[in-house]
C-alpha cells in the first residue's frame, strides 16, 4: 500500500484526515481545538505532513499551509521541509523521552540539545553529510523562530522559547571542491545516448549553465529568438560587436523566490544552438509537434513529452552509471556538475568579455547569482583543467569550438530513416 510523507493540494483538502493512501483514508482523533483550527486554513491551499506510519503532524502541516497558502515558500522548499519535519518526527518516535507523544507535539518540548543530539545520529549512523544536515536544520529554525515561538503566528499553542535562539546547532559543512567534467567525458557520456534528443538536452546543459528546473521551459521561440540575436562579442550586457560565436538566451529561471520565475540572460555557442535547430526541424521532432508554434517545448523524452527535472535527473543518472562501468567518468555526473562545467569553461574562454573580471561579472548574470562572491568560486579551479585542448596551431581552443567538436563527434542521422 502506497503512503506518501506530504501532500500537497490546490483543491480542497481536510487536514484532519490523519491517514493517508491510495486506497484507505480514516479520520483522528484530534482534539477539537486542534481540528478547529486546521480548518481555519485556507480550503483550497493545504499541506499535510505525515510520519512513516501515516499519522498527521498537525502543527507542521498547519505552518506549511499557511506558507502554501501566502506564497511564503516555494513548492519545492515546502516539500522538503515537509520530509525533514516527518524524518525528524520517526526519530523522536523511538526516542525514551518522546516516544509517548502523539503526532507531532514532541515539538513543544524539545530541547537544544535534543536537536544536536539528532542531527549527531543523521551523522554517524544516517551517514548524512554536513550540507544535508544543515539544509534540515533550517527548517526546523524556521519553523521553531517564525511559528511555533510566536504567539501572534501560533493562536492555538506556542512556545515561550526556541531552541535555535542561539543560532545553528549543526556542524558547518566543508567546502567542498567545484567538481567538471571535460569535453573527452561528456563526448564518450554522449555517445552512451541512442537518442538526439537526449544528446542534444545533455550538450545544451554544459553550454547554457541552467538549472536542470529550468529545462522544461524552453521553448522553440526562445532557440528562434537567440539565433536571429545580432552577431557580436559581447562587450557588456548591452554592447555586442560583430563576429560572436555566442548568443544571448532567455531563461525563465526557478530561484525567485515564492514559486516566482526570476528571469536572466545566459549565453550559448551557436555550435550548441545549430545541434538544437537542427533537431527540432527533424522528422522525429516534428512527429509529435507538427504545428510549428512558437510555444512548442523543445527537450522530450522518448515517448515524446517534455522531459520533466524528475525524469532529466533520472535519464542523466542512467547515463552516469553506463559511463562508471565503462571507465568513460571516475564520478557520478548530475545535472549540477555540467552546470559548474559551464562555469569554469566559460571563464577559460578567453574570447569572451573584455578581460579575466569581466568575464566574471557577465558569469553572475548568467548563472543567476546574486552575489559575486557565489560566482567567484569557479576562480579557485585551474585553468588546464578545462581548456586544455588545442588546435593544429598549438592555439587553445574556445568554448564555440569545443562545443562543436563535441557535435561532429556525438552527430546523428537524424534523417536516414526517412530516405533523406
Amino acid at each position: 500500500m502506497f503512503l506518501s510523507r506530504i501532500l500537497i493540494s490546490d483543491g480542497l483538502f481536510d487536514l484532519t484526515c490523519s491517514y493517508v493512501s491510495k486506497k484507505n483514508f480514516e479520520k483522528s482523533n484530534l482534539t477539537s481545538s486542534i481540528e478547529s483550527l486546521l480548518q481555519q486554513a485556507n480550503p483550497f491551499k493545504n499541506v499535510a505532513v505525515f510520519n512513516s506510519k501515516g499519522q498527521l503532524l498537525p502543527k507542521v502541516s498547519h505552518w506549511l499551509s499557511m506558507c502554501f497558502k501566502n506564497e511564503v515558500l516555494a513548492t519545492t522548499t515546502i516539500k522538503n521541509y515537509g520530509r525533514s519535519f516527518s524524518y525528524l518526527i520517526d526519530y523522536l518516535n523511538e526516542h525514551d523521552l518522546f516516544k509517548d507523544y502523539s503526532n507531532d507535539d514532541a515539538l513543544m518540548y524539545i530541547e537544544e540539545h535534543h536537536f544536536k543530539e539528532y542531527f549527531v545520529y543523521l551523522e554517524n549512523e544516517e551517514n548524512l553529510s554536513l550540507s544535508t544536515i544543515r539544509n534540515r536544520e533550517g527548517a526546523y529554525s524556521n519553523f521553531f523562530n517564525s511559528y511555533l515561538s510566536k504567539k501572534k503566528s501560533r493562536p492555538l499553542q506556542y512556545r515561550e522559547d526556541s531552541p535555535f535562539s542561539s543560532g545553528c546547532l549543526s556542524k558547518k559543512g566543508k567546502n567542498k571542491l567545484i567538481e567538471l567534467i571535460k569535453i573527452d567525458e561528456l563526448i564518450g557520456i554522449l555517445n552512451l545516448l541512442a537518442r538526439e534528443s537526449e544528446r542534444a538536452v545533455i550538450q545544451f546543459m554544459f553550454d547554457s549553465g541552467l538549472r536542470v528546473s529550468e529545462i522544461p521551459r524552453i521553448t522553440k521561440a526562445d532557440i528562434d529568438d537567440a539565433l536571429a540575436y545580432e552577431s557580436g562579442t559581447i562587450i557588456d550586457d548591452d554592447t555586442f560587436c560583430e563576429g560572436t560565436v555566442y548568443k544571448p538566451f532567455y531563461v525563465m529561471g526557478s530561484k525567485g523566490r515564492r514559486n516566482e520565475i526570476k528571469p536572466r540572460y545566459t549565453y550559448v555557442s551557436v555550435s550548441t544552438l545549430h545541434r538544437v535547430k537542427r533537431y527540432i526541424s527533424s522528422p522525429i521532432y516534428r512527429k509529435h509537434f507538427k504545428q510549428n508554434q512558437s510555444n512548442n517545448p523543445i527537450f522530450l523524452n522518448s515517448r515524446g513529452k517534455p522531459w520533466t527535472t524528475a525524469s532529466l535527473k533520472k535519464m542523466i543518472s542512467r547515463v552516469s552509471k553506463k559511463a562508471l562501468l565503462q571507465g568513460i567518468i571516475k564520478k557520478n555526473l548530475h545535472p549540477h556538475k555540467l552546470r559548474h562545467s559551464f562555469a569554469v569553461g566559460f571563464l577559460n574562454s578567453n574570447d569572451l568579455g573584455t578581460d579575466a573580471a569581466h568575464r566574471l561579472l557577465i558569469l553572475m548574470t548568467a548563472m543567476g547569482h546574486e552575489f559575486l562572491d557565489t560566482t567567484k568560486v569557479y576562480t579557485t579551479i585551474p585553468a588546464d583543467i578545462y581548456c586544455h585542448y588545442l588546435d593544429e596551431h598549438g592555439s587553445a581552443l574556445h568554448r564555440n569550438d569545443l562545443m562543436q567538436i563535441t557535435w561532429d563527434k556525438t552527430k546523428m542521422n537524424l534523417f536516414k530513416k526517412f530516405g533523406k
